[in-house]
């Protein structure tokens, strides 16, 4: 089927209804669908892959063999599993529902879901809007501060003024009460019949003051009214303020001592510990009243116990093989008896190849050897000792220092294999038909070992380190 460049998922309907004859929709990526004669396909993992089919879906991972096929409708298609889960949780329905995506090739990647707040959510949100009543209030509240402001400024400076002038601001002032609108409409039409009598005819200096007196009556009027309604109104902000803070005040200590027991209950908690490791310890170590001295814990006569089995085993083999070694003495000493080994040790490397090769050719002198080395072993079961005590009895040092272990070379010079000697051979035989639960791998590290030492023997190391000490000093 074709889909877009970009997708790697898609929201399937499957035909299959389930029990309650709902059809059921799910998210799997592209690989999973196929096209047979025209009709869309998904292979489906089987019902013991059904608790991983969302990790697999997630890593596209390939189809396995034994999945069935199942016929399917597409639903959508997704660029990422993460849109391909949105776009799912909006197909949950009998019927095919468009994505919120129109524009599929404009849509963006990062869509998100209608909040679904719900409980304590809900209640943070719906805090956080203002409520109408103070916003209504603290504008009808500055709207009148500002409108008092501009009455008492212009009637302080047009008292001397005419009185249309006063009217104008005492009604702009008084805008918001019933009784003060209506006594300055009373005040208007006074005044307009005054000044309507004043232009057909000359007023008197009587008339005039009249006119002053009643100005300035009028002036005072709203002047009272505007300080009444400006008391009023800081007189309900500071009840408001008031109660505003006898509601801190009563949270405050609430708060204050849910603080306090948190507190407390963490403090009680540690030294509540504190007092079960003391109890713990004092039980452990409880001392002897006579001498002092304190009881051992479980583990350390565990401990014991295992060090003292071990003891006996490596002590109990160990005397196993003195007395198979003693059994077997007589039995060797009458095969010594019979030929001694001549030219022991070898001294050159020729006297030593020669005696290498006669082993491989004589079989009494194979016997011989090995009735040597199982004599020259049996007081002894320590592996390093044993080599110490054999291999000096067969070669010198001089042969010694010119081979190693495994034929390695050693400061630039190339030494001789002695693990492909025939004494090595038989001496490797000896050693573990004495130790069989010796492994070859720790026997061959102390071959190694003991050749790499070999310059230090029969007072090597004093040589060396005199000569060290003539180069200093000339």
């Amino acid at each position: 089927m074709d889909y877009q460049k970009d997708t790697t998922h898609v929201v399937i309907k499957f035909f299959e209804k389930s029990k309650t004859g709902q059809t059921s929709i799910d998210l799997v990526p592209v690989t999973w669908t196929h096209l047979k004669d025209g009709q869309l396909f998904c292979k489906y993992p089987n019902k013991s892959e059904y608790l991983k089919v969302n990790k697999l879906s997630k890593t596209s991972s390939e189809p396995g063999a034994s999945w069935k096929s199942f016929k399917v409708i597409l639903v959508k298609e997704a660029s990422n599993y993460e849109q391909g889960i949105r776009r799912m949780k909006r197909g949950y329905s009998d019927e095919i529902i468009e994505s919120s995506n129109i524009d599929e090739y404009h849509s963006s990647e990062k869509e998100e879901d209608p909040l679904q707040l719900t409980g304590n959510d809900l209640k943070k949100s719906l805090n956080k809007i203002p409520s109408l009543k103070g916003n209504f209030k603290s504008t009808h509240k500055n709207y009148r501060e500002d409108n008092s402001d501009t009455s008492v400024s212009h009637a302080s400076k047009d008292e001397k003024s005419s009185v249309d002038n006063s009217d104008t601001s005492s009604s702009t002032s008084s805008l918001k009460t019933k009784k003060t609108f209506k006594k300055h409409n009373r005040h208007d039409s006074q005044n307009a019949t005054s000044s309507s009598n004043s232009s057909s005819s000359i007023p008197s200096p009587k008339k005039r003051k009249t006119q002053s007196t009643k100005e300035k009556s009028v002036s005072s009027d709203s002047l009272q009214t505007l300080s009444s309604e400006t008391q009023d109104n800081a007189t309900k902000t500071s009840a408001e303020t008031q109660k505003s803070s006898i509601r801190s005040k009563v949270i405050d200590p609430k708060q204050k001592a849910k603080k306090k027991l948190d507190v407390s209950k963490t403090a009680i908690s540690s030294t509540s510990k504190k007092n079960k490791k003391d109890q713990t310890s004092k039980k452990r170590y409880n001392s002897c009243p006579t001498c002092g001295r304190t009881a051992p814990s479980k583990s350390f006569l565990e401990s014991m116990k295992r060090s003292i089995e071990y003891r006996i085993r490596d002590e109990s083999e160990k005397i196993r093989g003195t007395i198979a070694a003693s059994k077997n003495s007589g039995y060797i000493e009458n095969i010594m008896e019979e030929g001694r080994i001549a030219d022991l040790p070898k001294d050159d490397l020729d006297s030593f190849l020669q005696f290498e090769d006669d082993l491989k050719k004589d079989e009494d002198l194979v016997k011989k050897v090995k009735c040597f080395m199982v004599l020259n072993t049996k007081n002894s079961m320590r592996l390093s000792e044993n080599l110490s005590i054999v291999i000096p009895r067969i070669i010198t040092k001089n042969v010694q220092l010119l081979y190693s272990a495994f034929g390695r070379e050693t400061n630039g010079v190339q030494k001789l294999n002695f693990s492909k000697t025939e004494t090595y051979k038989y001496l490797r035989e000896v050693i573990l038909t004495k130790c069989p639960e010796l492994q070859l791998k720790e026997l061959n590290s102390q071959f190694s070992r003991w050749f790499s030492g070999a310059k230090d023997r029969e007072g090597g190391k004093k040589e060396r380190n005199l000569k060290k000490t003539q180069r200093n000093e000339g």
